[in-house]
């Protein structure tokens, strides 16, 4: 993943892990602040703001946890993409995703035939068609990774793997390996629209997973709350379970949204400084298209698997 550590001060910072810590912090305070006497008092003190110093601790609890959150985010990534689970384990919903991969794929290639007749015949293509194809194909750049092995069980983890392997289809370059060199040579301006591209999408993950935990505890409760009533209301676990798990299914629409711009940026990233990269490690691009991808497929071997690049083989930079 593209993941640097934020500064526990700055718009990224506040946009991603504060702003949901916040959200947080309200929402447990108003589900567990009648039953905990520590978080009633804490609530009540927050309201009335009379203390500076409850203030404060408010805010200290509350940045505290942006930064734990800020320090488990590429497990939350992980398992949100599909990688770990419980998501791991959903082989059907892998298998979901692959029928609608090889269905739009088909019906690309239906689309392209249909154009290579009308060519071949001399006919027009009608101008619906041509934009139904555009679409689709641009829609499965976006959504889908261009090989079907890679296909995830989420449609988060698509579209993050689409753009992760942009720079190899393209270029022959790993961009997991390649993405923190190329950081390296990135401007500042050009970082922070990146970093900028990717705070929402830290937000809406982890107000996602946040609201995943109210409903694990809504439907947990409730099951207790059928064996002792006396002790739970299992229509307050309800409530708790259904309003948390709408916050999650929106929460979750959302940063598949915004991680189709957060892909965008990182794709410009890669067009305009890989040759930038080459540069600062003193080796100048071969102009033939099939060596400049042997150059970069050799140094992603170099950085996975320490195997050096044999300097005889590329041409060096006149100015490294």
């Amino acid at each position: 993943m593209y993941s640097t550590l934020s500064t526990i001060a700055d718009r990224n910072f506040v946009i991603g892990f504060f702003i949901p810590a916040l959200l947080g912090i309200i929402a447990t305070l108003s589900v567990f602040g009648e039953g905990v006497p520590y978080l009633a008092s804490m609530a009540k003190n927050v309201q009335s703001a009379k203390s500076l110093t409850d203030l404060t601790y408010f805010v200290v609890t509350v940045w505290t946890l942006g930064v734990l959150l800020s320090i488990s985010n590429y497990l939350i990534y992980r398992i949100l993409e599909g990688y770990t689970p419980p998501l791991a384990w959903c082989g059907f919903m892998r298998k979901w995703h692959i029928r609608c991969f090889r269905k739009q794929r088909h019906k690309a290639a239906l689309l392209r035939r249909e154009w290579a007749k009308a060519l071949k015949s001399k006919t027009a293509f009608p101008a619906q068609r041509q934009r139904q194809l555009e679409n689709l194909r641009r829609k499965l750049i976006i959504t889908y990774p261009y090989i079907q092995r890679e296909v995830k069980p989420t449609f988060f983890g698509n579209i993050i793997r689409a753009f992760e392997l942009y720079p190899y289809q393209i270029y022959g370059a790993d961009s997991i390996v390649i993405w923190p060199r190329i950081m390296m040579v990135m401007t500042k301006d050009i970082q922070e629209v990146v970093n900028g591209a990717r705070a929402p999408v830290d937000c809406f993950v982890n107000v996602c997973m946040i609201a995943n935990i109210f409903v694990a505890y809504g439907v947990i409760s409730g099951i207790i709350s059928l064996f002792l009533p006396h002790m739970l209301d299992w229509h307050r676990c309800a409530l708790i379970a259904v309003v948390a798990l709408v916050v999650s299914v929106c929460a979750y629409l959302c940063a598949v949204s915004m991680a189709k711009a957060w892909g965008s940026a990182v794709k410009s990233a890669f067009d305009c400084y890989l040759p930038e990269l080459a540069k600062h490690l003193g080796y100048a691009l071969p102009p033939d298209p099939e060596k400049r991808r042997a150059f970069w497929t050799a140094l992603s071997q170099q950085v996975s698997f320490n195997l050096a690049l044999d300097p005889s083989k590329w041409p060096q930079a006149s100015n490294p």
